[in-house]
């Protein structure tokens, strides 16, 4: 009967050590998550409220710029106004480059977590 004992104590520290192994694996596994979840997707959710503000900001400059093309053939006024558009398209465009840049590194990240 002692040797039976000291198997079952064998085997129920081994299971109690997996068990704890799991449970940190888990922790570790879920805190990753959390991590690029609160990180990672506020920075693409920032990214988007930028790219929003970025289109308004080129749609107004366009609106101005139509406007103003109608109402006056005054080139410096369309000179500014156009070069108004240009840096608020470029704007536009630089802010889709950075939210588009940045789903692939957060789903790289999701990716790297869920091969462990």
């Amino acid at each position: 009967l002692g040797a039976s004992a000291a198997e079952a104590a064998t085997a129920m520290r081994a299971v109690f050590q997996l068990e704890s192994e799991t449970i940190t694996s888990l922790t570790t596994f879920y805190n990753d998550v959390d991590t690029v979840v609160q990180y990672d997707i506020n920075k693409v959710q920032d990214a988007v409220v930028m790219l929003e503000k970025s289109r308004r900001n080129f749609e107004a400059a366009l609106a101005k710029f139509k406007r103003q093309s109608q109402e006056t053939k005054d080139e410096k006024i369309l000179f500014t106004a156009g070069q108004t558009l240009v840096g608020r398209k470029e704007a536009y465009e630089a802010n889709v480059t950075v939210t588009l840049d940045l789903i692939p590194e957060v789903n790289n990240r999701l990716d790297a977590i869920f091969a462990r």
